[in-house]
């Protein structure tokens, strides 16, 4: 699979995905949740007023479905991140106030994220 090179390719993903995740059928939806739940490096966007989080090992690479990144057997942040960063400029990095709106974002969702420390790249679309 080839990696995202442009904001558009990271915007292209993220509508796919925020179909899945609002829209979509029940497996699509526990797909983006799990997706959620288990992400460490996500970026972070803006839409309709709430930051929203989508994990970089399914936004970094190009043109993303459930079905490619379910077939992707090699899929991994580690090497979705540099193409990221490169599109966005800035390493991924903790940060309190998107943590937090992480937080509330999963818990509208009822979503139980695991307990670990994550990174964001915040993203203006």
């Amino acid at each position: 699979m080839n990696f995202v090179s442009t904001k558009e390719d990271i915007s292209r993903n993220i509508d796919q995905f925020e179909d899945y995740l609002f829209q979509g059928t029940e497996t699509e939806k526990e797909f983006a949740h799990g997706l959620i739940q288990r992400g460490v490096c996500f970026v972070a966007y803006q839409k309709d007023g709430e930051f929203r989080f989508i994990p970089s090992r399914y936004v970094g690479y190009r043109d993303n479905t459930q079905a490619e990144h379910d077939s992707n057997r090699g899929k991994d942040g580690r090497e979705t991140n540099p193409a990221i960063t490169e599109i966005i400029g800035d390493e991924p990095a903790e940060d309190d106030e998107l943590e937090s709106s992480y937080l509330t974002f999963t818990s509208a969702l009822e979503i139980e994220p695991h307990d670990k420390a994550r990174k964001y790249w915040r993203l203006d679309i």
